[in-house]
């Protein structure tokens, strides 16, 4: 029994850090990521046994496809990868250590030499293939029986798989502390407005929004002047463009999309009882709830021409109209178009809109792992750089004292190219 679990344990640690399973983990993942990108993430599951056939939909549902990145079958895989590269990292370091550092082990290369064929050379001669091969330096070390002359050339190479690896590791580690410790919220306002970004210390005060058109009234840039505050302190300020995020040390502020908002009063029984900013698409909802109005669309400049559809002559606010609907006592009493400065009721509730201006929605994002992963990813460039374009290569001629020489040459890629053309080299300079 103990005979069996040893074997056991030895088989799962020699699979751990193997390289078979490095890539197959990475293959399973990398399928996991596209089932990801096509399947919507973060809905509610209403959505999903809506738009898909009820086995898709239970096949979703039982292995929260729908939130692919946060299950934690994903995040299992994720550790076992994490997991196998820091062994497979570790494993490999000294070995990797010592062939870039030119650290020989002479007993191995004098055992590669005993089945090479002898041929005869002067001792000059081994220098002009050193040359020819183009090795830098050439380095010596006599032996009792003879003298090898060595040499090793782009051993930087050697990095390139072992960097590789390492990279992905750096990513994994930082991406996942950033999903742990980061996070992504969405505020909107209206110039003038002073926001809570949820769950932190950090308010947003929106100083202005522009939108800026082009002659054919297409978008040419939303662009939000902001301050962020933490602790009632303004720590930053600046502006946000579509493409040109602000940055802070704390937070990532992206300008996301934009809207309409107006302002909006309640009157009950002929007073004023509410006044507050609402945006497309909310609610303004009283008294407890018995009345309310919904800011269904906007229509900045009406084109009243046509009775068929509702469109825009213009992005501007030129003719601004309101699509609401009215509630009252949680039924829907009314649905029109509504003018600014013009009133909409029902009983004794009387709404009153105006000043439609557009609102700024701004994305922030706060992920503590970037920079981190940049340091993978920049450790993963350059570990393929290496890996493709740099071939590291070794020559090694041994004489020994009856002067037969034997000559033994590698190459990390395209072995048989470099070694063509090392016997073409000595070919040429035994024949000279």
């Amino acid at each position: 029994m103990k005979e069996n679990k040893d074997r056991f344990l030895v088989k799962l640690w020699r699979n751990l850090h193997s390289m078979k399973l490095g890539i197959i983990l990475l293959m399973i993942i990398g399928l996991l990521s596209i089932i990801g990108t096509v399947i919507p993430q973060e809905n509610p599951l209403k959505y999903y046994e809506t738009n898909y056939s009820q086995i898709v939909y239970e096949i979703i549902k039982a292995f929260s496809l729908y939130k692919v990145y946060d299950s934690w079958w994903f995040i299992a895989l994720i550790s076992v990868l994490a997991l196998n590269l820091i062994l497979c990292s570790i494993k490999r370091f000294k070995q990797v250590f010592n062939l870039v550092t030119n650290k020989i082990d002479f007993d191995l290369e004098l055992n590669k030499l005993k089945d090479i064929q002898k041929i005869s050379l002067e001792k000059d001669e081994i220098g002009k293939i050193f040359n020819e091969m183009k090795y830098k330096s050439i380095k010596e070390k006599d032996f009792e029986n003879g003298k090898l002359y060595y040499g090793n050339k782009n051993s930087i190479g050697y990095l390139g798989s072992w960097l590789t690896h390492l990279g992905i590791l750096v990513i994994i580690v930082f991406f996942t502390y950033g999903k742990l410790y980061g996070f992504e919220a969405y505020v909107h306002g209206v110039p003038g407005t002073t926001v809570e970004v949820p769950g932190t210390q950090h308010f947003i005060n929106i100083k202005d929004f522009n939108v800026s058109f082009r002659d054919d009234f297409t978008v040419e840039q939303y662009v939000s002047d902001i301050e962020v505050l933490k602790n009632g302190h303004v720590i930053d300020v600046g502006q946000v463009l579509v493409n040109h995020p602000f940055r802070t040390n704390d937070l990532n502020v992206y300008q996301n999309s934009t809207g309409w908002a107006v302002d909006a009063t309640l009157y009950k029984n002929g007073e004023e009882y509410r006044h507050k900013t609402i945006y497309q698409g909310d609610f303004f909802i009283e008294d407890d709830q018995m009345i309310a109005l919904q800011f269904v669309n906007f229509y900045p400049d009406l084109d009243e021409t046509t009775t068929t559809t509702l469109r825009n002559k213009s992005p501007l606010p030129n003719h601004p109209v309101m699509l609401y609907a009215l509630f009252y006592n949680g039924h829907r009493v009314d649905m029109n178009l509504l003018h600014m400065n013009e009133e909409v009721g029902f009983q004794e509730y009387n709404f009153i809109v105006d000043n439609p201006q557009m609102f700024t929605l701004l994305q922030i994002v706060y992920d503590p792992g970037v920079a981190g992963a940049f340091v993978g990813g920049v450790f993963l460039l350059i570990g393929i750089f290496l890996a493709f374009y740099v071939n590291p290569k070794k020559l090694r001629i041994y004489v020994d004292n009856s002067g037969q020489v034997m000559i033994y040459g590698k190459s990390y890629k395209h072995n048989g190219e470099y070694l063509e053309e090392l016997n073409k080299v000595i070919d040429t300079i035994r024949r000279n």
